[in-house]
């Protein structure tokens, strides 16, 4: 599946699994500061916005309503740190983001998390198999 990619995220342990197991599966991969995160969205078009529930707070405290204009073209799979509470990302699932739990255990988790996020937006936009995509297997084995 290629796709691109736009990561706000800082984690070290992410950028890492970004690059070495997306890159070598065709994403491109792009990455910039959470400050930077509206504008880049607007340039690059990207197909998953890779952030924290903490960088999507700056986005919307230094553009309000940039998650849902980003929402509109993009899914957005938002990371979740073990020590958040649920009232810090259930309102973000509720609005249709995709939610990943940290820590990851293995580099793969990442590409099947995406893979899943961006069939479920085609099937829920376009119908079951989503523009053109007719392979039909949601499933998160890997």
């Amino acid at each position: 599946m290629d796709a691109r990619v736009l990561v706000t995220e800082s984690d070290w342990q992410l950028l890492n699994y970004a690059y070495r197991d997306l890159g070598s599966h065709g994403y491109e991969i792009v990455t910039v500061r959470p400050d930077e995160a509206v504008s880049a969205h607007a340039k690059c078009h990207p197909d998953v916005v890779l952030t924290s529930v903490e960088d999507i707070g700056r986005f919307e405290s230094d553009t309000p309503g940039a998650l849902n204009t980003m929402m509109a073209h993009s899914v957005i799979l938002v990371t979740v740190s073990p020590d958040a509470g649920p009232e810090e990302w259930q309102e973000l699932a509720r609005k249709g983001c995709e939610i990943l739990f940290k820590p990851l255990l293995h580099v793969s988790e990442l590409r099947v998390a995406m893979e899943f996020a961006v069939r479920n937006q085609r099937r829920t936009r376009y119908g079951e198999g989503g523009n053109g995509d007719h392979h039909g297997d949601s499933s998160r084995a890997g």
